[in-house]
């Protein structure tokens, strides 16, 4: 298996946040393993559904979306520490 880094962005996403419903964006950056770029791209969105998937507030119609900026390889394997942190952007 092949060790990535991909560097997400997220629109349009209506999220509980501190008690308050705001809609924002995000950017951040997952590490996974794929036999492929494109493996690693659906690993690295399916990371981030599953722990917003909680907080989000959107209605039907108004989806949110994640959008792939970068998939790098790291031949030196996955960092021995944990997931990065999301940067919330309130467009």
């Amino acid at each position: 298996m092949r060790c990535f880094a991909v560097d997400l962005h997220g629109e349009n996403f209506v999220m509980e946040i501190e008690e308050d419903v705001q809609r924002v964006e995000f950017e951040v950056t997952r590490y996974v393993e794929g036999e492929t770029e494109e493996d690693a791209e659906l690993a690295a969105v399916e990371l981030v559904r599953e722990r917003l998937a909680p907080s989000i507030r959107n209605i039907d119609g108004d989806p949110p979306i994640v959008y792939v900026n970068d998939v790098r390889e790291l031949p030196e394997g996955l960092p021995d520490k944990p997931q990065p942190g999301f940067l919330f952007i309130h467009p």
